[in-house]
Formats: structure tokens, sequence, C-alpha cells
């Protein structure tokens, strides 16, 4: 009888739990919550969670985005001014009368077109994923500031601003919104020859191209759902705080890569998921929210965040060396 065999189900249980590639930041996320809970018995509170729930779908909703970028062996940094862009856009539109709908369809239109052009010269012209997006940040930033001048947009029409106070069965309504386009970005990667090829691109582009994928399309794909969701993340925010500021999304794509490290998304490509990003934004802003409740500093904030930075790429290199040794 192997050993396998010789064990009982609570110890096959342990053994599947351990060897899931989520279990390492579930475990941190469950140690953490009870650490502050103990330090700070609010922090599990109905208020603190509500606050919790919302903060992380505005993270989720631009990490999903971000999962299909670097699955695809990609990086965005220009999610955090496209969300700004997103928010202020519609903004702009709704307060000059155009209907939300008609304004958010417009919205995503440009938000795919930019990812569009991301894509096509990303792949095109061969520029290394890191320049071209920190290029369309600056492009963002920009257009931000000629449309502002550097003014906030507001008031914003109670239609709109109302709809952040909604909520079904005490569930923040932009928290089952973020839910349920992490779920519709599970099927898609998971679920659907497109995501199979980028999980194909991601591992090793040029067997990609040689098995008939069309890499440069995938390319364009990628980037055009990041930044669609990076400006619907924009346009929530906007609801919630009632105006679009320029600063909107500041430090969002730090977070964002972050967030898919620690769920197990490789930063090299061909790996990783939706379910760890899901997991791994709850774990950020349940550590900005934890230092806060704990009365951290903010500097020291920043600081632990960027610790947990280089620990997640340590981590993933561990991780993919690990995998070869089994290969």
């Amino acid at each position: 009888m192997s050993e396998k065999e010789k064990m009982g189900p609570a110890a096959k249980a342990l053994t599947r739990f351990w060897n899931l590639k989520e279990s390492s930041i579930i475990i941190m996320t469950v140690v953490f919550f009870l650490s502050v809970q103990i330090v700070n018995n609010a922090f599990l509170g109905p208020s603190n969670i509500t606050n919790l729930l919302r903060s992380t779908s505005y993270l989720l909703i631009t990490a999903c985005g971000m999962t299909f970028v670097l699955i695809s062996g990609n990086i965005d940094l220009s999610v955090c001014t496209v969300m700004g862009l997103g928010g202020i856009l519609f903004c702009k539109f709704i307060t000059g009368g155009m209907p939300m709908t008609l304004a958010l369809l417009l919205t995503m239109g440009i938000a795919g077109g930019i990812g569009l052009i991301t894509g096509y010269l990303t792949y095109t012209f061969e520029i290394p994923p890191m320049i071209m997006t920190l290029g369309m940040q600056y492009v963002a930033k920009g257009v931000i500031n000629i449309i502002t001048e550097g003014k906030p947009v507001y008031p914003l029409p109670e239609a709109f601003t109302d709809l952040d106070a909604v909520s079904i069965l005490g569930i923040p309504l932009i928290a089952i919104v973020a839910v349920l386009i992490a779920v519709a970005g599970w099927i898609v990667i998971k679920r659907t020859r497109f995501g199979r090829e980028v999980y194909a691109v991601g591992g090793n582009r040029e067997s990609a191209r040689l098995s008939g994928i069309n890499v440069r399309k995938n390319f364009i794909a990628v980037y055009m759902i990041s930044a669609m969701l990076a400006m619907f993340g924009g346009i929530a925010m906007a609801a919630r705080v009632g105006s679009a500021q320029s600063a909107t999304g500041s430090g969002y794509e730090l977070n964002s890569i972050v967030a898919c490290l620690i769920g197990g998304t490789s930063i090299e490509g061909g790996s990783g998921g939706i379910a760890g990003t899901m997991l791994g934004a709850l774990f950020v802003m349940a550590l900005q929210n934890g230092l806060l409740m704990l009365h951290v500093n903010v500097y020291w904030q920043q600081l632990v965040i960027g610790i947990f930075v280089v620990l997640a790429v340590i981590w993933d290199k561990y991780r993919t060396r690990l995998q070869m040794k089994k290969m």
C-alpha cells in the first residue's frame, strides 16, 4: 500500500489544499485577519467589512485586466492614469447631458482604442511592454490635464453617485459587479480557446506563433481588456468619491501587479489565474486597511507594501524553479 493510500480523509484533504497554488495566500489572509482582529476588534465589524469590500472591488476590477496581461507575458503600467482618464471622460459626458448608458459605451470604446494602440505598437515594433505602457501612462496623464486643466469634474448627477450606496442583502453593488467580472474573467481564461492561447503566448511566444496562434491579435486583446477594466474601475471610483479627479487610480498599477503576483500569477507569463488574483486583491486591501486601523504611519504602510512586492517577486521566482525541477 502506497503512502498516499495510507493517508486518512483529513490528511488527503490537507494535502490537496497544500498543493493548491492559492494555499499560501489563503493562509496569509486568514492569519492577517485574525491577528488584526485580536488587536482591534472593529476590524471584522460590519462597517469596516463593507468598506473593505468596496476598496477591494476597485482593485479587483483592475487586477483582473492585469492578470490577462501578465499571463500573456506582458505588463501594463498605464492602468493608474487610464483609471483616472476613464472616470474623467465618463463624468464629462454625463455632466454634458449624455445618457449614462451611452456615456459608458463611449468610454469603453475609447478604452478599447487605447488598448488596441498599446497592444499593436508593443507587438509590431517589439517595444518592451514596460516602456510602451509607461509612455501610455504619460499620454493619458497629458490628456487628463488638457481636459480638466487640473480641476476635478463635479458636481455629478445624483442618479450616478447614488449607485455607490446601492447594496443587495447588505453587500455593496460594486462588490457584486466586481465578483461577476472576476467570474467572467475566470471563464474566459480557463474555459475558452482565447484563454488557452493567452497561456500559450505567455509560456513561449515563438512556439505559440509556430502553432498558428495570432500573437499580435492576442497582445491587442489582453491590453484592450486591461484598459477597459481600468476605465470601468475609474468610473466606479468617481461614483464613490462624488467627483472625477486626475489623481484617481494613483498607485493602482503597483497594487494590481502585487495582487496578481501574490495570487500566483507569474510575472514571466504562462501561469496564474483570476481566482488567485481575487485573493491577492483582498489581501492587499486588507493589509492597507488593517495597518490603518492599527494606526501605522502612512510612510510605514508604503514600506510594508514595498516589502511585499519584493517578497512576491522572490516567491514567484522560487515557485517557477520548483516547477521546472518537477518537470
